[in-house]
């Protein structure tokens, strides 16, 4: 008895298709092919394959495509609703940088001064009355905080000096080129493959 997911998508075509095709794995297994009348019985087995893939393929999409429309015009209105928040995100955090280096770059100068008054002979009095006040790291607002951190990332100058180990190769990129007439590249053995092809 079909369950009721199954009953919410099967249509006739669907239904029939696969009533069709229930038992052909069965029928494949014990199929023989030692002759051309058995070749000629596979051709047309394969044959009905391909069809019925197709069919079931049509019958998927036009199931799945409303549904596809519709999480696509959802996606895009959220698209659309979030983009001013992260336009605000953006400015805000570039603004936040450009503060927490000016207090860096205070922290800095405050510390070479101490430095240098720490230098300073004994008895010598001409010392500034303060010292620059640098804010904390840790900002506290109303409803939360923003904290700075520093994380390490990379930025790729040479790609001739990055070493192999952390290089990937685009294989799509490499199929494209084989299949455009390239026939040698350095580290790649090209060569060609048997497969069957049907026309229906």
């Amino acid at each position: 008895m079909p369950t009721i997911e199954t009953t919410a998508i099967e249509t006739r075509a669907v239904a029939k298709i696969r009533r069709e095709v229930g038992g052909l794995g069965d029928t494949a297994r014990e199929l023989v092919v030692d002759n051309e009348d058995t070749a000629r019985n596979a051709t047309g087995l394969l044959v009905f394959v391909a069809n019925a893939k197709r069919k079931l393929e049509e019958q998927r999409v036009f199931l799945v495509k409303p549904l596809n429309d519709h999480v696509k015009n959802i996606n895009a209105k959220f698209k659309e609703w979030v983009q001013p928040l992260d336009v605000a995100d953006r400015v805000v955090r570039g603004k936040m940088l450009d503060f927490q280096k000016l207090q860096e770059a205070l922290r800095a100068e405050a510390q070479l001064e101490q430095e240098r008054l720490a230098e300073v002979p004994e008895g010598f009095d001409d010392l500034p009355e303060d010292l620059p006040v640098v804010a904390s790291r840790l900002i506290r607002g109303d409803t939360g905080s923003t904290s700075m951190k520093k994380t390490w990332t990379f930025e790729v100058t040479d790609e001739a000096l990055v070493p192999r180990k952390y290089l990937m190769l685009d294989e799509g990129v490499i199929n494209l080129a084989v299949r455009g007439g390239e026939r040698d590249i350095p580290g790649i053995r090209i060569y060609q493959q048997e497969s069957l092809s049907v026309r229906t």
